[in-house]
């Protein structure tokens, strides 16, 4: 796509709370994401992060397709595992889970979906 986006985070007590909204100028439409997850600590360098989040489209396009959707097209899930290698890298495998909604679930366009992977962060 062609999407240029905003995002905002904070945390709320022990959760954490963000923001998106994106234009996607080659489909001329708009996509809004909630999102929160939370940190539970187990040892100083393992933890468990849960999360949820909730999509919202105005006027949005999937995957080059004719179909266009209006009101709330995903949840998801997710769990991730951040490991703490050093002070500065972090190694996070995570499964996540997508549900399409509404219109978008009407539309055959997408489908439930389960997914995984591995990130390793690193700061500087």
């Amino acid at each position: 796509g062609h999407e240029i986006g905003l995002t905002v985070a904070s945390s709320v007590g022990p959760v954490n709370v963000g923001l998106g909204g994106y234009y996607d100028f080659a489909i001329e439409g708009y996509y809004f994401e909630l999102a929160v997850n939370s940190e539970i600590k187990v040892t100083d360098k393992f933890s468990i992060v849960p999360g949820a989040n909730i999509g919202y489209a105005i006027d949005y396009s999937w995957h080059d397709r004719d179909f266009v959707s209006d009101g709330f097209a995903k949840v998801g899930v997710s769990i991730a595992f951040p490991i703490k290698l050093t002070k500065n890298a972090t190694l996070t495998p995570y499964v996540a889970a997508n549900f399409p909604m509404e219109a978008l679930d009407d539309s055959n366009v997408d489908e439930d979906s389960v997914y995984g992977g591995v990130s390793l962060s690193v700061r500087f």
